[in-house]
């Protein structure tokens, strides 16, 4: 199931455009032109920067943090706040996280309105950007729901994912049909997506057996689907009640965007127009085909090496011809293009291009918006240790002396498979992990040994005899170290292993004496009660990656 969220087509997140980052010449700095090709300012910023929408951009500082700008010509920084991601306004608030902080909706002022850190008692984990009014959130049991921007509620989050609204509609699917993803033949069963408006009220239903993926932009009032027919998919269209207006086709071998009722189908490598009545408008003869305005598309002929506008009779529109087009953005007068590797403009509607003012060149654009989704950088870092369930003897419930068979009993419920002893042939560890954490079960010998019996056989007169292996068991080996594993750099512990030392260090001080810890607070190790040594270290070489472990006195090491 594709739920990819709403397309900018879609949405008309183009729309809401008013300036685009651009460099005059290779190397330069970034300033903003507008949609119609005015120059707001030019060569001002050096890092990058996004498209300017309602009054606002953000531009990047020298510590990769974002900064909020308005759009005058000589651009003042809004507030002093800076952020590690942050999303576009396209409402007069939207979602942002500082360094370290919960997600927080903010005003164009940026002024906190309200902190979601928690929905309905339930820790947020991101936030996407709004669109048509509402943005969708994931909360810690990685169930989806949706807010308004005042952060109400206006789905509730028992969903497995949740589109965006395009037209108005919102798609959302229960998280108890998540086991439906992984059919063996790639399709749902019984699962039905459900149809929200934006204020939460369901207003359709589409069944989905038979149906391998799902496009969740509404074109026009209808919803691209692909269903498995056999060993073939074939592409329909379908409203908001799940009824098909164009039925799944052999002739439809992909559909990719819909405009009142016309669509892009591809047959092969190439691409034409159809209508809803199944008749070809255009044959498919372009290597390139989208649409780009009312009754207008983009065109590329097999064979050519640049793009024009043509109508839906495939005549050409105007003159222009660029290698790129990307979108009508603001008012939707013209096409912001590439005419080369190196030179990008303006086309109108007429297939004109745009002369600019003072001849500005564009030597490069930026089509950045800011993020669609903005996760919590919040670490709750008590919570964090909690989870790895460090005690004297054990970790993650894991305990030193654990037999082979019953620590691999206990590995293979982590990872949701069953571990054998053949499996473990001539292993003296076993492995697994949960989130970003890398756990290694150490044992004092191999975990696995064959199970052999004699075999006799008789050659002129001699008797021989082999071993020969009829099976395996676990031997009587015993856990005598655990060891977790954190990369930082995948994970929003990024720059705060420092936090999560302090936190481990009064964790371990807890289970035991101090018998080792580095100068400059970076390792720790504790012997307890049971003669028993936990340690938790910073490796020196690889300043992202910590390791927590548990085990003898004589395995202690922090160098």
């Amino acid at each position: 199931l594709i739920f990819c969220g709403c397309s900018s087509k879609s949405d008309n997140i183009n729309s809401l455009v008013e300036y685009i980052p651009f460099q005059s010449c290779e190397d330069g700095r970034w300033g903003l032109i507008s949609t119609d090709g005015e120059v707001l300012f030019a060569d001002e910023f050096s890092e990058r920067i996004t498209m300017a929408i309602n009054g606002r951009f953000f531009a990047k500082n020298d510590d990769d943090l974002w900064e909020i700008y308005t759009t005058d010509e000589k651009p003042q920084q809004v507030g002093s706040d800076v952020y590690k991601a942050i999303a576009p306004f396209t409402e007069d608030v939207t979602p942002a996280v500082k360094p370290g902080g919960h997600v927080i909706l903010i005003d164009r002022d940026g002024e906190e309105v309200k902190v979601l850190d928690v929905i309905d008692g339930k820790k947020v984990k991101g936030v996407s950007r709004f669109c048509q009014g509402i943005a969708v959130f994931k909360n810690e049991d990685d169930a989806y729901g949706a807010i308004n921007t005042s952060g109400e509620v206006v789905i509730p989050a028992e969903y497995y994912n949740i589109s965006l609204p395009t037209e108005g509609k919102v798609l959302a699917l229960e998280k108890k049909y998540e086991e439906e993803l992984n059919n063996d033949d790639d399709t749902f069963d019984k699962a039905v997506v459900k149809v929200f408006d934006t204020s939460g009220s369901l207003i359709g239903e589409i069944p989905m057996k038979g149906v391998m993926n799902l496009k969740t932009d509404f074109m026009d009032g209808v919803v691209i689907v692909v269903k498995k027919y056999g060993s073939e998919k074939r592409y329909g269209l379908m409203d908001k009640k799940g009824e098909f207006v164009v039925a799944p086709s052999a002739k439809n071998h992909s559909i990719h965007s819909v405009q009142g009722e016309h669509f892009i189908f591809r047959d092969d490598d190439r691409c034409g127009l159809m209508d809803f009545e199944g008749n070809v408008v255009l044959r498919a003869k372009y290597s390139e085909l989208t649409f780009a305005a009312e009754g207008l598309l983009c065109a590329q002929k097999e064979g050519d090496d640049v793009l024009r506008f043509i109508d839906f009779e495939g005549n050409p529109v105007g003159n222009a011809e660029f290698t790129s087009g990307y979108s009508f953005y603001g008012d939707g007068a013209y096409c912001l293009v590439r005419f080369d590797s190196n030179e990008y403009g303006f086309v109108s509607k007429d297939g004109e291009r745009l002369k600019l003012d003072n001849n500005t060149e564009l030597y490069d654009v930026m089509l950045n918006t800011g993020d669609d989704w903005v996760d919590s950088d919040f670490v709750d870092y008590a919570a964090y240790v909690a989870s790895m369930n460090i005690t004297g003897n054990s970790l993650d419930g894991i305990s030193l002396g654990t037999s082979a068979q019953r620590a691999a009993s206990m590995v293979g419920e982590r990872k949701g498979e069953t571990i054998t002893a053949e499996d473990s042939r001539g292993d003296d560890e076993l492995t697994y992990s949960k989130e970003h954490l890398y756990f290694t079960v150490y044992f004092d010998k191999d975990i696995s040994a064959a199970i052999t019996k004699t075999v006799y056989e008789d050659y002129y007169g001699y008797r021989f005899s082999r071993e020969e292996t009829t099976g395996y068991r676990f031997t009587d080996a015993k856990v005598d170290a655990i060891q977790i594993r954190i990369n930082v750099l995948y994970d929003k512990l990024d720059g705060k292993l420092p936090e999560l030392m302090k936190a481990l260090k009064n964790k371990l001080t807890g289970l035991g004496r101090v018998i080792a810890e580095r100068s400059d607070h970076t390792g720790i190790a504790v012997k307890t009660a049971s003669g028993n040594v936990v340690m938790a270290f910073i490796e020196r070489d690889s300043p992202n990656i910590l390791y927590v472990g548990v085990g003898r006195e004589d395995k202690v090491n922090l160098d």
